[in-house]
């Protein structure tokens, strides 16, 4: 299964009892509560026939817990702290799961002890888990929990919350130079792919540094040249020269202009008209293939592609990223978590991999990610092994094994998500309706008002 996880979140400007409200309607739309179902099929083997009479509470205290979790320095920030309530609901034909959480909003200390005692503000967290092809039951999910608040005169707006991108928000705001990867064309994405063809990219990186190369030094390479042609990566011109010195004498972009200019009595300086001197083609990199060659710019294509297909938007994902002397070829957030990339089109040596570890302890991102063209050095292994960075090391030594790198890297981060997500829902799962207050009732013994103001439920 391909996963993916994607999440919105709505202020809930109401009372946290409306979340049961919700969750009713939810069940008579079609979609069935798994904590609730289970929590009713143990409240009735405890309490028997008088499990209809059990005061069910589930979910965390809103006043006893939530403001102590506000408090606490452990929580900063919403995503870290857990739910006070929360449902799950499975999605039988998707083989997937929706969730819907209420969280408290982190608000800053007040100065005013007066005010220490209001309800912390409340929230909604929708979100689904499963293969991506099937993300989109989430929007219908978000309608349905939309239509339940209307219905109890609480409207609310949603947020995609999916990738908040914290980190990435960080790094551009601290004034670090960028490049959006939302600014690279389709076109560039079809043309980078291309040139991570070995064969492709020796062609195309020598029509660059030579800036121009005629077609008779050229006869081994005419199929693949045709290929780069047909992308409109390589400009064709036709080039008039003197046979007796060898001097251009002029450029053309079609080759029918020499005739015209021979009618007219061009001549070379040699005295002999043009159409008897040599003419041949030119070929030269355009500006794209250029601008795809200076600094490896395509690999961040071919990075951004290989992320696309595993789900990550390009909204999660910087290139080029430079601050001061240094340069970072790429950074990417999936799920809170932060990517670094190294690129190469070449060996990654020690000589790169001190650099790069400098910037690992400046960026402190959770995965450290070195691509190269051809190969990482076992040294530079080594030398990661000994000073263990910070950092989970990645390595792609062929492009070959990018997609499958990428993969695996990003499936990791989405099911350490996916478990913090369901994690959530583990206090919220318990039924605080304690097994002595069922069983005294199914034995028709009242519970003594004292018992009840006892903190029995939490330290």
């Amino acid at each position: 299964m391909s996963m993916m996880i994607r999440s919105a979140a709505a202020d809930l400007n109401g009372r946290q009892e409306l979340f049961d409200e919700v969750v009713k309607y939810l069940n008579s739309s079609g979609y069935s509560p798994l904590l609730r179902d289970a929590q009713r099929g143990y409240i009735a083997a405890i309490a028997g026939q008088m499990a209809e009479h059990v005061d069910v509470r589930t979910g965390i205290d809103e006043y006893r817990i939530g403001q102590r979790l506000l408090a606490s320095s452990r929580y900063r920030t919403s995503s870290d702290i857990p739910a006070l309530m929360g449902e799950v609901f499975w999605l039988e034909e998707q083989h997937a799961i929706l969730y819907l959480l209420l969280v408290t909003v982190p608000t800053r200390p007040s100065a005013d002890r007066s005010t220490s005692r209001e309800r912390p503000s409340l929230a909604l967290q929708a979100g689904y888990i499963g293969d991506r092809d099937s993300a989109a039951s989430l929007d219908q999910f978000k309608d349905a929990v939309s239509s339940a608040l209307r219905a109890s005169d609480s409207p609310i707006t949603w947020t995609e919350s999916e990738g908040t991108q914290l980190r990435l928000q960080s790094l551009t705001s601290s004034g670090a130079g960028h490049i959006p990867a939302s600014q690279i064309t389709v076109s560039e994405l079809e043309c980078a792919e291309l040139l991570r063809e070995p064969i492709l990219r020796q062609l195309a990186i020598r029509l660059r540094q030579s800036g121009g190369i005629l077609a008779h030094d050229l006869t081994a390479h005419m199929a693949n040249l045709e290929v780069l042609l047909q992308h409109g990566l390589v400009s064709s011109e036709t080039v008039v020269m003197c046979k007796h010195d060898g001097h251009q004498i002029v450029r053309l972009t079609q080759r029918e202009t020499i005739d015209g200019l021979t009618t007219l009595g061009v001549k070379c300086s040699c005295g002999a008209p043009l159409a008897q001197e040599q003419i041949e083609e030119y070929y030269t990199a355009n500006e794209m293939l250029r601008k795809l060659l200076d600094n490896s710019y395509w690999m961040n294509a071919v990075l951004v592609s290989a992320l696309e297909e595993t789900g990550v938007s390009r909204d999660n994902l910087i290139l080029c990223v430079h601050e001061g002397p240094g340069e970072v070829d790429a950074f990417a957030e999936v799920c809170g978590a932060l990517m670094m990339f190294e690129m190469k089109d070449n060996h990654f040596s020690m000589g790169h991999a001190y650099a790069f570890g400098g910037r690992i302890g400046v960026y402190k991102p959770n995965y450290a990610v070195i691509i190269s063209t051809s190969g990482v050095d076992a040294d530079v292994k080594q030398h990661f092994e000994r000073v263990r960075p910070d950092a989970e090391m990645v390595y792609v030594s062929d492009l070959a094994e990018l997609q499958l790198k990428i993969e695996e890297m990003v499936d990791m981060v989405r099911r350490l998500e996916c478990m913090r997500i369901l994690s959530a829902v583990d206090l919220v799962s318990q039924v605080r309706s304690p097994v002595s207050e069922m069983l005294a009732l199914r034995l028709g013994i009242a519970v003594p008002a004292v018992h009840r103001e006892v903190s029995v439920y939490y330290p």
